[in-house]
């Protein structure tokens, strides 16, 4: 399947595969590093800004790729990357042992990957033809599970006693990576000339009047925030109230249910992503995404309540069969969703909801001590379940699809 997929998504996948792998290293331990070396609050402050500050540089990159070649975007972008990760590098040779380097180095990632993003996501829809994208998300869903769980554990492993050894071997792919794109990406799309210059905001003006679009982004919020409640909501309730089991002389504690559900998910996805949806393809597609959303929220929702090892493990074999089924079906949609020349931008977009599902995260530890394990069970299956109205809603029963509102609107 991989390889007759276009040289650009071959080429994507491939080098996204070894940046995230080698990424996940560090970027997940980056929290300790500041508070470590700035205190807790300043931590948490840093991270929030550097949220803000990749919205800001999507949003800005989106703009551009719309405007100009998307390989040059997407190469400035890759530039950033590499000048960013040799600051990060310098910061924690033994000579020089700089923090605020390091921040500087941080930020400067955050906002080099923001610019660079939408032109990357663009890249792969312009490259690949609209009954492959379902084949090419599907690959690209098992590659990015599959390189997280190599890089986590490898972080794990080495980020203590080889945080230099883990830079420098990041940065060495950054470049890597610089090059190979240099070379052979192809860039197929040509930028529609502009009658007039527009500011940036103003030009997202048509991507937030389609109402299908956004309410399509709406429904993937809503599902999004439930699997955000795993590591906040759902993992402090089971530290607290799940009793430690033994198992084969080995005690279960709550933390350790939650790693558990964690390294079940990521066996299963990396396991049964490719093979899955060729079992599936009798089943009608709407019929698929409904029931894969379905077993997703259902699994989600009950984590919020269930403390039986058994039960949870069930429910987490649910919940991974219904993200297989559903989540390449939903980019694929998505991707067509898109209206040609502004698909930089539409992409961009699309990237609100994965800020918003983390933000919906944190909310759900205030919203859960004020309601409840039942309650939160409750609430995050109406969520669910609303979320998944929109999706049918939108992708399937809405009155005019995205290219037409667009130009109503344009």
């Amino acid at each position: 399947m991989f390889f007759q997929l276009h040289r650009n998504v071959q080429l994507r996948i491939l080098t996204s595969f070894l940046m995230r792998m080698v990424g996940f290293t560090i970027f997940p331990f980056m929290a300790i590093y500041f508070s470590d070396e700035f205190g807790k609050i300043a931590s948490g402050i840093i991270l929030g800004l550097t949220v803000l500050v990749s919205v800001m540089a999507s949003l800005y990159g989106g703009y551009i790729a719309d405007r100009r070649p998307r390989k040059k975007v997407l190469l400035i972008g890759q530039l950033g990357q590499v000048a960013s990760l040799v600051m990060m590098t310098t910061s924690v040779l033994p000579q020089i042992d700089s923090p605020i380097l390091m921040l500087i180095g941080f930020v400067g990632n955050t906002l080099s990957n923001g610019l660079s993003n939408p032109a990357t996501e663009a890249i792969l829809v312009d490259s690949c033809p609209q009954e492959q994208r379902r084949v090419m998300y599907t690959i690209n869903y098992w590659s990015i599970n599959l390189s997280i769980a190599i890089g986590v554990m490898l972080g794990g492993l080495f980020y203590q006693s080889s945080k230099l050894g883990l830079l420098i071997a990041l940065t060495t792919v950054a470049v890597f990576t610089l090059i190979l794109l240099q070379r052979y990406l192809i860039d197929e799309f040509i930028p529609k000339p502009q009658k007039e210059k527009t500011a940036v905001l103003s030009s997202y003006r048509p991507v937030f009047a389609d109402r299908r679009f956004v309410l399509f982004l709406l429904g993937s919020l809503l599902v999004f925030a439930l699997e955000f409640q795993l590591a906040n909501y759902i993992g402090v309730r089971l530290h607290e109230s799940f009793k430690t089991v033994n198992v084969f002389d080995f005690d279960v504690t709550g933390v350790r249910m939650l790693s558990l559900l964690q390294l079940q998910n990521t066996l299963l996805v990396v396991g049964l992503s490719l093979f899955l949806p060729k079992l599936l393809k009798a089943i009608p597609e709407r019929r698929a995404l409904i029931g894969g959303l379905l077993c997703y929220v259902v699994g989600f929702s009950l984590f919020a309540s269930v403390n039986t090892l058994s039960l949870l493990l069930l429910l987490g074999l649910v919940q991974t069969f219904g993200e297989l089924v559903y989540s390449p079906i939903r980019q694929t949609k998505l991707a067509d969703l898109l209206v040609e020349d502004k698909r930089a931008s539409y992409l961009a977009v699309s990237g609100f909801v994965f800020q918003g599902a983390k933000y919906a995260g944190a909310m759900g530890l205030v919203i859960g001590a004020l309601i409840g394990p039942f309650g939160m069970t409750g609430l995050l299956l109406v969520c669910g379940l609303l979320g998944m109205f929109l999706m049918d809603y939108t992708l399937y029963r809405f009155p005019s699809p995205s290219e037409e509102n667009y130009q109503k609107i344009s």
